[in-house]
């Protein structure tokens, strides 16, 4: 890992491989331990599901896979096969580039990582409680050195792990280099831009947006604008609120930019209406606009 790329990372080691599910379970990151053979988990899934197989503790292995639990996500850096960027340079760049006046957002966004024998990175989030169940487990989407395993969907090989590739190695916080001091553990939610990159790039169940397949520029081709469609503005049923508020507020603010403030008032509206509290519906709107955001650059 080059010193562009290890800017970002300043990180401490983590309690012993055997105490690691209680230290993740604490900071409320959810997920199953199975063996793996080096880097191959066999029969993860069937294990998994198997209600009399154990996989709350990491086996006595030298390598294992972790199997992030519902509504969590493991975002798997890695390095770029071309002359691109690496997985862990676009995740900090749209970081640094969406947080560049909120000190305490970038800080926010930190969390438990690992880093492998290749030198990429794996990055433990929560996944919020709005795109839980869309994320899909997916590799190198439109050439992006970045997979994503999620809620039982896909493994990562688990920090401590030694396979024929090397060791790999927990990090967690950065260094406060005014007061001193390790920041405090923590894994939170995955921020608003990685949503929206990952949106925008074919990684989740939501609108697919085609995007240009240049790994330096990482910008986005404008959908074609449709003739504005009559406004739906019918009660959603509860189960279905925020995923189809969402993907329709998304929809009409990608294709309909001039008219976002109509639009706006319009998801503010067909919320309240499907008995969504208002707190809820400015969020889904704030998640839409940032989105839409990231596909127009």
């Amino acid at each position: 890992m080059n010193d562009t790329d290890s800017q970002y990372m300043q990180f401490y080691s983590v309690p012993s491989k055997n105490n690691l599910p209680e230290f993740l379970d604490n900071l409320g990151f959810r997920a199953d331990y199975v063996p793996c053979e080096d880097k191959i988990a066999r029969n993860w899934k069937q294990k998994v599901l198997d209600s009399t197989s154990d996989t709350s503790s990491i086996p006595n292995t030298d390598a294992y896979a972790v199997i992030p639990g519902k509504g969590m996500m493991i975002v798997d850096c890695d390095q770029s096969h071309d002359d691109g960027p690496s997985g862990i340079r676009i995740i900090c760049d749209l970081l640094t580039t969406h947080h560049n006046e909120s000190a305490d957002e970038l800080e926010s966004a930190r969390t438990f990582r690992v880093l492998t024998p290749s030198a990429g990175w794996h990055l433990y989030y929560k996944i919020p409680d709005w795109l839980c169940g869309h994320l899909k487990a997916a590799s190198h989407v439109n050439g992006i050195p970045i997979d994503i395993k999620c809620e039982q969907k896909g493994y990562v090989v688990g920090s401590y792990s030694l396979t024929s590739s090397g060791t790999y190695l927990p990090r967690v916080a950065a260094f406060d280099r005014e007061n001193g001091c390790y920041g405090t553990p923590r894994i939170p939610e995955a921020p608003k831009s990685l949503c929206a990159f990952l949106i925008a790039n074919g990684y989740t169940n939501f609108i697919q947006i085609e995007s240009r397949r240049s790994v330096n520029t990482w910008k986005f081709n404008q959908p074609v604008t449709n003739s504005m469609p009559n406004i739906d503005m019918s009660l959603i049923p509860e189960g279905e609120r925020n995923d189809t508020l969402f993907r329709w507020c998304f929809g009409r603010l990608t294709n309909h930019p001039d008219n976002r403030d109509q639009i706006i008032r319009d998801t503010l509206q067909r919320g309240k209406i499907s008995g969504l509290a208002e707190v809820e519906v400015e969020t889904i709107i704030k998640s839409a606009l940032l989105s839409s955001q990231e596909v127009k650059q």
